[in-house]
């Protein structure tokens, strides 16, 4: 059973190994996880919550990510947390 594991993470490949086939738009599941570097549980809870964009292939079935929507919702990400910490309160005329 430890040997059918090891052989499932080895098969699930590296962020420059995604992409170096950027070509090819939609990932897998595990892949996605590699690719924003987040583990799998974390990122079907954000999919299953409709936080993370994705494509559901059927119903119960297989979930496909595109590479270029995961780095806009990255992008999106990122800004948010910048406004969080800089955003000046509109009602404040200096800063001391």
């Amino acid at each position: 059973m430890e040997a059918a594991i090891a052989e499932k993470v080895r098969k699930i490949p590296t962020k420059a190994e995604i992409m170096s086939r950027h070509r090819v738009s939609t990932i897998t599941v595990e892949e996605a996880a590699a690719y924003l570097g987040i583990s799998i549980p974390t990122l079907r809870s954000y999919y299953l919550q409709g936080v993370l964009p994705c494509i559901r292939v059927r119903r119960g079935g297989r979930v496909l990510f595109r590479t270029k929507s995961l780095d806009d919702w990255m992008d999106k990400m990122e800004e948010d947390s910048y406004r969080t910490f800089y955003d000046i309160p509109s009602d404040v005329d200096y800063i001391e």
